[in-house]
């Protein structure tokens, strides 16, 4: 048996760069898109502080959320985690806690809340705050 040979036409991988080139023009035209509302918003956000104000993400239930723990200039973040884990006796999953995080303390004091809580989660998990069994966070 002789080995199947797979003929590619130039006009096929013409078609195909043409392709792949138009669907990272929207790519590319999405992300200045997302870029430009992330800049207005990081404005709004300067003069609401400018002002006095602080802006946080409303939990579901209307109730505001509770101010961060702070360290210095910084956010303790690992100790905010520590503290929901520690309130759940069953523990929490990532998801559960990322939930009951942004309703007590919202999610505009971080950049990007998500990253921010996954790196708190893993810094917990690494000194021994926390531990995992399964999918789950237990408080130590």
């Amino acid at each position: 048996m002789e080995p199947t040979e797979r003929v590619i036409r130039v006009d096929d991988l013409e078609q195909q760069r043409n392709h792949l080139e138009a669907e990272m023009a929207t790519l590319e035209s999405q992300l200045n898109a997302h870029r430009a509302r992330h800049s207005q918003i990081s404005k709004v956000l300067e003069a609401l502080a400018s002002l006095g104000m602080q802006s946080n993400s409303s939990p579901a239930d209307g109730q505001k959320p509770d101010e961060p723990l702070r360290a210095g200039r910084g956010i303790r973040t690992v100790d905010m985690v520590v503290t929901l884990v520690r309130d759940a006796p069953h523990g929490l999953t990532r998801e559960e806690i990322h939930t009951s995080f942004v309703k007590r303390w919202g999610d505009s004091w971080w950049e990007n809340p998500r990253n921010a809580l996954n790196t708190a989660i893993g810094r917990a998990l690494t000194r021994g705050l926390i531990t995992k069994r399964g999918e789950r966070l237990h408080a130590q």
